[in-house]
C-alpha cells in the first residue's frame, strides 16, 4: 500500500493539494457537502488492474448535529467520508457510477496519497468488504476530524451506524505508516 501511496503521490502532486485544499475548505466554511467539484476528485489509470480501469477518490463531508460517541466536549466532530471506486473509463462523473473493481490494498494506497499520512494514519474502513484482498466497485473509509482538520480518536461508543444508511458497522482502523 504505501508503494502505491508513494508512486501517486510522486504522479498526481497537483491533483491531491486540490483534493485536501477542498476538504480543508468545507472544513473552514462548516457545511455539509455531499459532492465535490469532479475537479477536486483524484483519478488515473489502476496501478494494479489487469485490465483497463480508473480510479477515482471522492469525499464528502458532514459535521455532526449530535455527538456521536463520547468525543471531549470541545471535539466538535466532523465526518470526512472518502470513496475510492474504480470505473471503466477516464470520463468519470459520479461516485455512484463505479463498475470496476478495485481492491481493498489498491483503495487504501489511493487514500493514503489522498489524504496524506495526518490524516490517513486516523482512517478507517468500513462497509461490506472485509477481505483486504477482496475487490469491490468502491471502498468506503472515513476520518473524523475537529473543526480546525485535526484527526480525531474515535471512541469506543462511536456509533457507525449513524451515518451508513445500509447500517453496515464493519469497521477496520487503518494501521499508520511507519
Amino acid at each position: 500500500m504505501q508503494s502505491i501511496a508513494d508512486a501517486l503521490r510522486h504522479t498526481y502532486p497537483v491533483q491531491i493539494a486540490r483534493l485536501q485544499k477542498s476538504i480543508t475548505s468545507y472544513l473552514a466554511a462548516g457545511f455539509s457537502v455531499d459532492r465535490i467539484a469532479l475537479a477536486d476528485r483524484l483519478t488515473g489509470p489502476s496501478l494494479l488492474a489487469a485490465s483497463e480501469a480508473y480510479i477515482a477518490v471522492g469525499h464528502s463531508y458532514r459535521p455532526f448535529t449530535e455527538q456521536p460517541g463520547s468525543f471531549a466536549v470541545d471535539a466538535s466532530p466532523h465526518l470526512l467520508r472518502i470513496q475510492v471506486g474504480g470505473f471503466n473509463s477516464p470520463h468519470i462523473r459520479t461516485m455512484v457510477d463505479a463498475a470496476s473493481p478495485v481492491t481493498v490494498v489498491e483503495a487504501e494506497g489511493w487514500l493514503r496519497a489522498a489524504l496524506g499520512q495526518r490524516w490517513a494514519d486516523h482512517a478507517y474502513q468500513y462497509g461490506l468488504v472485509e477481505d483486504l484482498h477482496a475487490s469491490a466497485h468502491t471502498v468506503r473509509f472515513t476520518v473524523v476530524l475537529d473543526s480546525r482538520g485535526n484527526p480525531l480518536v474515535v471512541p469506543d461508543d462511536f456509533d457507525w451506524a449513524r451515518f451508513d444508511r445500509d447500517h453496515r458497522v464493519w469497521v477496520r482502523k487503518l494501521d499508520p505508516e511507519m
